[in-house]
């Protein structure tokens, strides 16, 4: 059995490739759009196991690690080795097991990776939304109301007609899209709606989504998209043409200009935040998007032989794509049966 020390070492050196799913800080919804530069998706759930034990400063909880670890049957020798380094062979042998369902034929297909990759962002979707909750559920009934969603700014100051981002009127006009039952609080599921709108099946959260995205395009400030703006906004998602018939039209250009005009439905030479709907998991992902596209990831990086599904021993001959791989929004674009996800990301 490993000891302590190792496993808890084994832990830190892990923390870099996690994706930190903090809470709402104390002070409240934050105010600023962080921008993912890196992406590092989990295959493995052990990872974000592990994750919860580790608190918004980046510490190791030690004592509930450990009482964790102790609470797991067998997890410290199913999950690592003597020297204390973590298992992936055996790891990836049972989680194949596991995948291996639909149907079970000793293949993992893309959409059984696919649906496997989705429900591990569900978990940290509601992990993140979970934690929200007990920040803001002041009276802890279970509902979170507009007043305990801004716990933090006194009443006298809730200027309800700024709706600048993170200002108090933004925040009640999605608090408002979200409450689908019109309640005046929101459960978890509605909670989760707020807190990841893009990934929301919401139809009210997706309008508010689809505008608020728009705005951010949208130079002049009048509600649609010129296609000067959508091209000067979207440089980065849409690839090089190789072929271009007029040289004072650069490539970028005609790309752009393609997009544009299938966007453009009513030919007005205009997008409306409805008509920019097709595209919007493009420009800006959600985390079903980035499960999607880590599975494509994993396809093309452990899929030796390229006939479209993974053998355990593909899996075996690649770990470190299940575990340690990291890497840059945009870099890659693989085809496999869907569009390819482009674009960043931005985040409440």
């Amino acid at each position: 059995m490993p000891k302590p020390a190792v496993v808890l070492i084994l832990v830190i050196t892990m923390i870099p490739f996690i994706t930190l799913l903090s809470s709402a800080p104390p002070s409240g919804p934050r105010k600023m759009r962080a921008r993912r530069l890196h992406r590092h998706l989990t295959f493995d759930p052990l990872v974000d196991k592990l994750e919860p034990q580790i608190n918004d400063d980046v510490h190791i909880n030690v004592h509930a690690f450990w009482k964790k670890m102790r609470e797991d049957d067998g997890m410290l020798k199913d999950y690592f080795t003597e020297e204390g380094s973590l298992n992936t062979e055996q790891r990836l042998r049972h989680l194949f097991a596991i995948l291996d369902q639909s149907p079970k034929d000793g293949f993992l297909s893309f959409g059984e990776l696919d649906v496997w990759n989705k429900r591990q962002a569900l978990d940290r979707l509601m992990y993140i939304t979970e934690r929200r909750m007990s920040v803001h559920d002041k009276d802890e009934n279970g509902e979170v109301t507009l007043s305990e969603l801004l716990w933090n700014i006194p009443e006298a100051k809730r200027d309800w007609n700024d709706k600048e981002f993170g200002e108090p009127g933004w925040w009640k006009d999605l608090f408002e899209c979200a409450d689908e039952d019109g309640n005046g609080s929101l459960s978890e599921l509605e909670l989760n709606d707020l807190v990841h709108p893009e990934d929301s099946k919401n139809p009210k959260v997706q309008a508010w989504f689809l505008r608020e995205k728009l705005s951010e395009m949208d130079v002049n400030e009048d509600g649609k998209l010129s296609f000067e703006e959508f091209r000067d906004r979207t440089h980065s998602i849409f690839t090089y043409a190789h072929d271009f018939e007029t040289k004072d039209v650069s490539p970028m250009d005609i790309s752009a200009i393609k997009k544009f005009q299938e966007l453009d439905v009513n030919k007005d030479k205009f997008i409306t935040p409805e008509e920019l709907k097709p595209v919007i998991h493009q420009l800006h992902p959600g985390e079903f998007s980035y499960a999607t596209y880590y599975t494509k990831y994993l396809m093309h990086k452990a899929d030796d032989d390229k006939d479209g599904k993974l053998t355990l021993e593909e899996m075996l001959d690649h770990p470190q794509e299940f575990y340690d791989a990291v890497f840059e929004e945009g870099q890659h674009n693989y085809h496999y049966g869907e569009e390819n996800d482009y674009g960043n990301h931005d985040e409440f």
